[in-house]
């Protein structure tokens, strides 16, 4: 029955590790040799602390019912935990970081056990530290009573920044200009989401939402600004340049707010020109599906 026990447990450690458990203890002791010898031994070697942990599994499947300080003592346990602890931080010195216990300090496991642990390629604990966590829920502060807190995650984006499909040559040399003036960005760069291009993305800053840059280079001297001051002045010689250039605006704005629907993004064209900026106002205010959707804000262009 032993033998049958052995090899199942075996088995199922071989599936889970991807190595036969003597391969796995030599491994790890090899790796820890150069560190501390004694928490291996007392962990992995026979009579150690998997080996007791077995014969009390086989133990249960048998139907014999010992109490736990038959196999380990309460003080053989403590030790039990300091030697996990040790050749955890040892072996994986980023997981106590990763899981906010900062190495160097001293150590509290669940039963309250304190013992150092030794910083990463250290073999004594620091003198001094003050640290102090729980494994499992991990609390802790820092040395000398600082308190330690985690990085907060990268808020995501909602799409890349990548090389434009036209590499910029279809943009005239102001138009680059400006472009890297406001977006801060390289015009041979686009930032696409869902397929579809932007000049740039902005990160939120203190919780508020990102924001998806357009830039347009309509100086107030330009065609699309003079025919839209004529216009207001009764001059509609110019208009139907007015009109063609507006559908395109316009259907550029529509498919920008449709990829940006449910990116919590907002959209911002900024607009070298004073004049062009009222006009693209007056024209997305018009339009009900771009409605408070775009906020388009006048920036004019550096000389």
């Amino acid at each position: 029955f032993f033998a049958k026990a052995g090899a199942i447990a075996s088995t199922s450690f071989t599936i889970a590790t991807g190595q036969t458990p003597s391969q796995f203890g030599r491994g790890m002791l090899d790796k820890a040799m150069s560190i501390t010898v004694d928490p291996v031994k007392r962990t992995f070697m026979p009579n150690g602390m998997m080996d007791k942990a077995a014969q009390k599994a086989v133990d249960k499947l048998m139907g014999i019912n010992k109490p736990d300080d038959a196999y380990v003592t309460k003080e053989e346990h403590k030790q039990q935990l300091r030697d996990i602890a040790t050749i955890v931080l040892f072996l994986f010195p980023g997981m106590g970081e990763a899981c906010g216990i900062p190495t160097g300090g001293a150590l509290a496991t669940p039963e309250g056990v304190v013992l150092q642990v030794p910083a990463a390629g250290v073999a004594a604990p620091s003198a001094g530290a003050t640290t102090v966590a729980k494994i499992g829920s991990v609390t802790s502060t820092g040395v000398s009573g600082g308190s330690t807190k985690p990085t907060p995650p990268k808020p995501k984006e909602p799409g890349q920044l990548l090389d434009d499909f036209t590499a910029g040559e279809n943009m005239k040399p102001e138009q680059a200009k400006y472009q890297k003036q406001v977006t801060g960005q390289n015009p041979k760069k686009s930032y696409y989401v869902k397929g579809r291009s932007f000049d740039a993305y902005e990160h939120g800053k203190g919780g508020k939402p990102g924001t998806l840059v357009e830039a347009k280079h309509l100086g107030d001297e330009g065609r699309f600004a003079r025919a839209y001051e004529n216009m207001n002045k009764g001059d509609f010689r110019d208009l139907e340049h007015l009109v063609d250039r507006a559908e395109k605006i316009l259907d550029q704005a529509r498919a920008q707010v449709k990829v940006a629907e449910g990116t919590g993004a907002r959209i911002e064209w900024r607009v070298s020109g004073e004049n062009a900026t009222r006009a693209l106002k007056k024209l997305f205010d018009n339009d009900p599906s771009l409605k408070g959707r775009i906020d388009v804000v006048h920036v004019p262009m550096k000389k």
